[in-house]
């Protein structure tokens, strides 16, 4: 499961990455929407459940669209976690648009109208 890339939907691709401090990088590219995010939360819960893996980092930069589907799937997968065990560490600026238009200030540690790193 680590240090690959994989396609889960025709919609979305996941690489997953464990880093030196035992969390998981998991890089996100392509829509998450209601097709997409069961497929994510599927790949993703397992790293979850390893107990060295302390944080799961989701970097959203490359997920060019994201419905209100795609934010409860993220929502589900922090709230299975426990608190402060996942967490946004980049997003597309459509991503950050939307949390905005939805009056969520911070989402799983990102704040809304943060600088992103798609611009």
């Amino acid at each position: 499961m680590y240090d690959d890339e994989f396609r889960i939907d025709p919609a979305i691709t996941v690489s997953v990455h464990r880093l030196r401090s035992g969390d998981v990088l998991a890089r996100v590219v392509g829509e998450l929407d209601r097709q997409s995010a069961p497929a994510l939360l599927r790949e993703l819960r397992p790293a979850l459940g390893e107990r060295e893996v302390t944080i799961l980092r989701l970097d959203l930069a490359g997920v060019s669209f994201c419905d209100q589907a795609g934010l409860r799937a993220l929502h589900a997968l922090s709230a299975e976690a426990g608190p402060d065990r996942v967490r946004i560490v980049a997003v597309h600026r459509c991503v950050d648009v939307l949390l905005r238009l939805c009056g969520i200030d911070v989402f799983l540690g990102w704040r809304a109208g943060a600088t992103t790193r798609t611009g």
